[in-house]
């Protein structure tokens, strides 16, 4: 069973109950990665993911992406090859604010 500090959801972990089959992985690049390279500043990746229906948030120091409807988290950065510390460099330090939860937060622009 998870713990309440463990991500509930596919990610690049080692273990095998997080890791996110290679095929939705790919879909998921394929229809996230154009918006997040075309990015030139957080607030343009929030748009740009916010008109896919996705948005932007942290937990644990990670990126994560998740989907509007619900906020169901789908997947980290790195899942889609663009782990957070490749955006910092190319979009700058992200404005975060914290969750009262200690382990999440969401972008602030």
């Amino acid at each position: 069973m998870l713990d309440e500090h463990r991500s509930h959801f596919p990610t690049d972990s080692t273990d095998p109950r997080d890791a996110i089959d290679s095929e939705t992985a790919c879909l998921l690049r394929s229809f996230m990665v154009p918006a997040i390279d075309a990015a030139l500043n957080w607030s343009d990746l929030n748009s740009a993911l916010e008109r896919k229906g996705f948005a932007v948030g942290f937990r644990d120091g990670r990126l994560i992406f998740k989907r509007l409807e619900d906020g169901q988290e789908v997947c980290t950065g790195r899942v889609l090859g663009t782990p957070l510390r490749d955006l910092v460099k190319k979009l700058g330090r992200p404005c975060v604010r914290a969750h009262s939860d200690g382990h999440t937060g969401s972008l602030m622009v």
